[in-house]
């Protein structure tokens, strides 16, 4: 059992993670905006699973006409993929007011909300008209899981690059109709993920080795 416990310690070395923050862009309107994956699990019966983490921070948002208490949320929707392939699967984890306040499809977003349009794109949406309210002193945070087949390609290109990732958020005002810019940018997601020093792989290695040597040890006391 300690042989398996440091081998998984080994493998979790090397999961991925990268994460994204874009601020004072064409579409921002004086929103902060960071996105976030890391890796659960790779090849599990063909599929490759990730958390997708999104943050916006409204607390500066200036839309023309409207203070931030008639500023709501109405759409939310990350890409860090370039199209949805055949059985991918997406779950919301955590939304503001609870999981079960969202509802998640594939797409991206339109005037209207969440539309079928948009590959890559998975889009949430409030449940209920005007739906989340901008966070006038915090930040609005949401958890999706992902599955998608082995393989599939993830977008870590830079700003602007046909292979980065991208965000798309629609405000809208009390009766949920959009009003400001749709926000509609590109993320850089660079790696976040600490790689081990070389004495730290060796330690490793040394310690799954004094584990196999200890064992044997006692088995052959025991034979």
């Amino acid at each position: 059992m300690k042989l398996l416990k440091v081998a998984l310690l080994l493998a979790a070395a090397s999961i991925a993670s990268y994460a994204g923050t874009i601020s004072g862009c064409g579409t921002c309107q004086g929103g902060v905006y960071s996105l976030t994956y890391s890796t659960v699990s790779t090849n599990v019966s063909g599929m490759d699973t990730y958390n997708l983490f999104l943050s916006i921070n409204d607390s500066g948002l200036n839309i023309a006409g409207y203070s931030l208490s008639q500023i709501y949320i109405g759409a939310v929707a990350p890409k860090i993929t370039a199209t949805n392939p055949a059985g991918e699967t997406q779950t919301l984890i955590i939304g503001p007011g609870g999981a079960a306040n969202w509802t998640t499809v594939q797409g991206g977003i339109s005037a209207g909300g969440c539309s079928a349009n948009g590959g890559g794109f998975i889009c949430s949406t409030p449940t209920t008209v005007p739906g989340l309210a901008a966070a006038s002193n915090g930040t609005n945070s949401w958890q999706w899981q992902i599955s998608l087949p082995t393989g599939t390609a993830l977008l870590l290109g830079n700003v602007g690059a046909a292979n980065s990732a991208s965000l798309k958020v629609q405000y809208t005002d009390g009766s949920g109709n959009k009003i400001g810019a749709l926000v509609s940018e590109s993320i850089n997601l660079t790696s976040t993920t600490a790689t081990p020093e070389p004495s730290t792989y060796a330690m490793m290695a040394l310690g799954l080795g004094g584990l196999g040597l200890a064992g044997r040890l006692r088995r052959s006391r025991n034979s």
